[in-house]
């Protein structure tokens, strides 16, 4: 699973030249918590959190529509640190 996520990474990041580092806890929590059908959520979460969040920012964002959160670092314009991720019905235990 974390291949087709580092995939995804590979193909969104080539085309607007954004460099992405991927914490260890962001790929444990990922495998741990998301099957692969869950990926295209924790895509879009990521990819909108990306454009929401300011150069330094550090960022929770849930898709409003996909349920996934994900914690992000905005590092300058077109760098970005994953920090954590779960999915909503973890949000209502915390």
């Amino acid at each position: 699973m974390w291949n087709k996520f580092a995939n995804f990474l590979s193909i969104w990041t080539q085309g607007l030249r954004i460099r992405v580092i991927e914490t260890r806890h962001f790929q444990e929590r990922l495998l741990q918590r998301f099957t692969e059908e869950d990926l295209p959520r924790v895509e879009g979460a990521l990819k909108k959190a990306f454009e929401k969040a300011k150069p330094g920012q550090k960022l929770r964002y849930t898709h409003p529509y996909y349920g996934a959160t994900v914690v992000i670092q905005k590092i300058g314009i077109n760098g970005v640190e994953l920090i954590t991720c779960w999915q909503k019905e973890e949000d209502a235990e915390c």
